[in-house]
């Protein structure tokens, strides 16, 4: 059998034990200027006697506010995320406000789902990372919805906030480096054809190659959707061509690592061999084993920036949508080096090898980044 619950301290319970009015020790407890030091000391004295714990749905009432905030990502262990969450509710809990996260596993019936939940349950905004955003059904949503942060992702032709990385530059600087290293034939693995950001590092790569006189074959771009396996698939196609690339650029880290894993069943040493490159700087690159140069996502300042635009919105009432832009940074690991004079010769990796390789040690992955 249960214990029956005790009755919550109120504040008029402590009001009554001061001999007080409610409304001066409401007023002491939200810092009020009007309530002297001296009354507000025995206050918080006696709240703390009493165990009195302020009521977050009598705020919310009295505020208007549910100081709640709704996080939509696509998967919940993708560290990035991770990154990207944790600073958005180191900025969020400080003024008061909980995080509440919805993982939609890339499924758009999930997203939708998820996001008109949280308006039923009065969230304060929601703040959707990497979405599948768009389309008249998204618009409808956007009306019935609180204030909207997008990052990663961007909704083409809709007043919304954004808050994301220099995709674009990020590979600018991926392919500069790789290019004064004297590779003149990188490959490029990119990431699902719907997100925006994956479209921008694309273009990044295409400005590069022709502002830097690379080498311009399309065969030396493979359509990848961010999972660890299409990047084996693209690193075998990419590998497997009579004129390989020297070097490669993967959309994300996930992907970059299948290339080298790809690399190693081929006989190819890296970085004597070819070069690898991922985008986003997960925690795993920097282990010794991988040491896997990559171009870093701020994440945790991405966080930081949608938290602070929210307490704007939430400060300051209606206001114009912003588009903010955060620098990536280029680090350099064990991964790249000057290309070889002399082309190894490859060990024999048929695509049959390279199933049977997959079917045997690896098994298909969600969607990790944006």
């Amino acid at each position: 059998m249960r214990n029956p619950r005790k009755p919550q301290v109120t504040i008029i319970d402590v009001a009554r034990e001061l001999k007080l009015a409610p409304s001066t020790v409401s007023n002491a407890l939200r810092g009020k200027p009007v309530v002297a030091e001296e009354t507000r000391k025995r206050i918080l004295a006696q709240c703390r006697a009493m165990n009195y714990v302020a009521s977050p749905v009598a705020r919310a009432l009295r505020e208007g506010r549910t100081f709640t905030v709704g996080v939509l990502l696509p998967d919940i262990a993708n560290p990035i995320f991770g990154d990207i969450v944790k600073g958005l509710d180191s900025v969020m809990a400080a003024s008061g406000f909980a995080t509440l996260l919805a993982s939609t596993e890339g499924s758009r019936e999930r997203f939708l789902s998820a996001a008109r939940t949280f308006a039923k349950r009065d969230v304060d905004a929601l703040v959707m990372i990497s979405q599948p955003v768009g389309g008249e059904e998204f618009e409808r949503l956007v009306e019935l919805c609180p204030p909207i942060v997008l990052t990663h992702r961007k909704a083409a032709g809709l007043d919304l906030d954004y808050i994301g990385m220099d995709n674009h530059g990020g590979s600018m600087a991926a392919l500069q480096h790789l290019a004064a290293l004297g590779h003149r034939r990188i490959g490029f693995i990119g990431g699902p054809e719907q997100s925006s950001a994956a479209q921008e590092r694309l273009d990044g790569y295409r400005q590069a190659v022709q502002e830097l006189s690379l080498d311009p074959d399309p065969a030396l771009v493979c359509p990848g959707d961010y999972t660890l396996m299409s990047g084996f698939k693209a690193a075998h196609h990419l590998l497997s061509i009579k004129k390989r690339p020297t070097a490669i650029l993967a959309a994300n880290d996930l992907m970059a690592c299948a290339v080298l894993d790809v690399a190693v069943q081929m006989e190819l040493t890296i970085p004597g061999d070819l070069s690898v490159i991922g985008f986003d700087d997960i925690f795993v690159s920097s282990f010794p084993q991988i040491a896997l140069s990559t171009i870093r996502q701020p994440a945790s300042e991405i966080g930081n920036a949608i938290g602070r635009r929210l307490i704007e919105r939430f400060d300051s009432g209606n206001c114009p949508a912003c588009h903010v832009v955060l620098p990536t940074q280029l680090v350099v690991r064990a991964s790249i080096g000057p290309p070889a004079r002399r082309k190894s010769t490859l060990g024999r990796f048929s695509e049959q090898d390279l199933n049977a390789y997959l079917q045997n040690r690896w098994k298909p992955t969600s969607q990790v980044h944006p």
